[in-house]
């Protein structure tokens, strides 16, 4: 895909990299990337909208959100960031399961894309195209760790750019996820179509949250007395009676409850479990159930924090192999 270029993208590319601009951010829940895949790219909502795909999206925002992006002109638009841990998304962390798409900057040099000096949505935002609206940035706010301590530069932190309908797979320069268990989990939901690179890089996250660090299935019994002690390897497939765990590497929170969940053939739950951890520290937790009460056939388990599905694992169960 070939950018329309502004009339004066070469001095919009001076200014991008004086500020030492890297990559823009966009981050999603783990569950659009399926979705993402089948689009080849980020859509704005209003094409997704158009198209019929608005209501297989798992969005953040309400309906309060919807009529300012409405409002605002952005529902035509897909939104980034010039930085990760935007203060939005340290609330929607709490209750969603979220990667980062990091953008090629050469996107922000498009004809028609908009940037703003705050949240796009904001009652007192400006926002402008070009070099002007590049000139509307706070680059010193976008870039220092330490904005969210005053009122006023955390607001300018969270200037957007706002690039026309859609931002192709051609200009996405990695998929972030926070874990090798959430890396995984996206390989799944992207299926079989080419990727861009799927990299783990936790820095782009807030901290304070439950993480699974990761997860296997293993037909090995598992104990306190040798879990730390050895190397256990995923399987994908096991006998009619064998026992098949699930173990799990998991940093809980305070009050913190897992669950796992083991599903049928019909997706039909054959086993659950729920445990509360009490403090904040990195655990092993398995959970096992015996294929000797089970046919042969494809099964599936989750992983839960909370309310938020970490892990989707299929398996096989055959008489032999």
């Amino acid at each position: 895909m070939t950018l329309n270029l502004h009339p004066f993208a070469k001095e919009m590319e001076l200014i991008i990299k004086k500020n030492n601009i890297q990559a823009l951010y966009h981050f999603t829940n783990i569950d659009n990337l399926s979705l993402i895949a089948e689009c080849n790219g980020l859509w704005s909502k209003e094409r997704l909208e158009k198209e019929g795909l608005l209501s297989r999206v798992i969005r953040g925002g309400n309906s309060l959100s919807k009529d300012l992006d409405i409002y605002w002109g952005n529902w035509n638009k897909v939104s980034l960031n010039w930085g990760p841990k935007m203060p939005m998304m340290w609330h929607i962390q709490q209750q969603s399961h979220l990667c980062f798409f990091l953008i090629k900057p050469e996107v922000a040099l498009r004809k028609g894309v908009v940037f703003t000096d705050r949240n796009a949505t904001d009652t007192n935002q400006l926002r402008k195209e070009g070099v002007e609206g590049l000139k509307l940035v706070d680059f010193s706010a976008v870039n220092d760790p330490y904005a969210y301590m005053n009122t006023e530069r955390k607001k300018k932190k969270q200037a957007e750019i706002l690039i026309p309908d859609e931002i192709s797979l051609d200009y996405v320069k990695g998929v972030a996820f926070i874990s090798e268990a959430s890396r995984k989990e996206g390989e799944r939901l992207w299926g079989d179509k080419p990727h861009p690179p799927f990299i783990i890089n936790k820095t782009l996250f807030h901290e304070g949250f439950p993480v699974v660090n990761s997860a296997i299935l293993t037909s090995y019994n598992i104990s306190k007395g040798n879990v730390t002690l050895q190397k256990f390897d995923h399987e994908n497939t096991f006998k009619l009676g064998q026992k098949i765990t699930l173990l799990v590497s998991v940093k809980s929170t305070p009050g913190m409850k897992t669950k796992t969940i083991w599903f049928g053939s019909n997706e039909d739950i054959i086993d659950e479990s729920i445990i509360e951890f009490d403090d904040e520290n990195t655990y092993w937790h398995w959970s096992t159930i015996n294929a000797i009460d089970m046919n042969e056939g494809n099964y599936n388990v989750e992983y839960y924090t909370g309310d938020i599905r970490w892990i989707r694992i299929p398996f096989l169960i055959c008489k032999s192999f």
